[in-house]
């Protein structure tokens, strides 16, 4: 369990990165939208306009699951006190 004051300093840390992640979420999410709006514009048997889909639907997929990861390290920390593995190194336990 981490120190009283890492432990605030790990919360803002993990908060900051839920936001931007779900922030990227949502501009991922917003350019997929505009894309499957447009797809018959854009002509999928046309390679420009399924390597369009096909990118938006990665990139959607991508910062979904990223999102998703930090909602998992943030409520583990939060509800258990675990610190992901990728702040142990900065982040001294007792």
């Amino acid at each position: 369990m981490p120190r009283p004051e890492d432990r605030s300093r790990i919360e803002v840390i993990l908060l900051g990165t839920l936001q931007r992640r779900k922030a990227d979420y949502e501009i991922s999410k917003r350019r997929f939208d505009l894309v499957s709006e447009h797809a018959k514009d854009l002509d999928l048997n046309n390679p420009d306009g399924a390597t369009a889909v096909r990118q938006a639907t990665k990139d959607l997929n991508q910062t979904l699951f990223a999102y998703r990861d930090a909602i998992i390290d943030f409520n583990r920390f939060l509800l258990y006190g675990t610190v992901p593995d990728y702040l142990r190194e900065s982040s001294p336990e007792d």
